[in-house]
């Protein structure tokens, strides 16, 4: 839903037009939108942006050339829930007025934003998981601590380098095998997502 400035404003605007003020109600509008836009503040676009793994919620496209998109189109609202990540081409498809030329609405984005991070959020505990189940699955033998000395410290046993390194050597392999069957996981749902998104765009349009 536009904010009640913006309404009002296009009125105002028009009007002027109508009357012959000699003013342009487009030019008029994007200088008064510029002037009241407000920067997101840093801590919020840092969570929507790793909400969103960095990536389109439309198009779910990594790599490419992103922006964060206020869903109401006012952009001093700058509500978590009012904000989404699209890539260029998607933002420009939320900004085409009138006829049907628009393609993507404040709910379609809604939806799509929703999708996607819950799609995100369930590949980062996959990826978790299965490092957890391939760390767990590491068997080094720990040496058998001396006994105890009844007027001594108790013994606190620390691994050696040795064993330290044994373990940071398996890190970087478990880690890509997981990445790989999340990746595996979340590809089949995305496809299967995105073709639920595409079928309900062209009956919306």
């Amino acid at each position: 839903m536009q904010c009640h400035w913006r309404a009002a404003l296009r009125a105002s605007t028009a009007n002027l037009d109508f009357l012959g003020g000699g003013l342009s109600a487009k030019a008029t509008l994007a200088q008064v939108e510029e002037f009241v836009r407000t920067p997101i503040p840093d801590d919020v676009a840092t969570e929507v942006l790793y909400q969103h793994d960095r990536t389109c919620c439309v198009c779910n496209e990594p790599g490419k050339a992103i922006q964060i998109h206020h869903i109401d189109e006012d952009p001093s609202n700058h509500d978590p829930n009012n904000l989404a990540v699209l890539c260029l081409q998607d933002h420009e498809e939320t900004q085409i007025r009138g006829g049907f030329g628009r393609k993507l609405r404040a709910l379609d984005v809604t939806k799509c934003r929703d999708e996607w991070t819950r799609r995100v959020r369930e590949r980062r505990a996959e990826v978790d998981k299965i490092v957890i189940e391939r760390l767990a699955a590491v068997r080094v033998e720990e040496p058998t601590p001396p006994p105890v000395a009844p007027e001594r410290k108790p013994f606190r046993y620390r691994p050696s380098a040795k064993i330290l390194a044994l373990y940071l050597q398996k890190v970087p392999d478990i880690l890509a095998v997981a990445y790989a069957k999340a990746d595996d996981i979340t590809a089949e749902e995305g496809d299967t997502a995105r073709h639920g998104q595409q079928r309900n765009l062209s009956w919306a349009s």
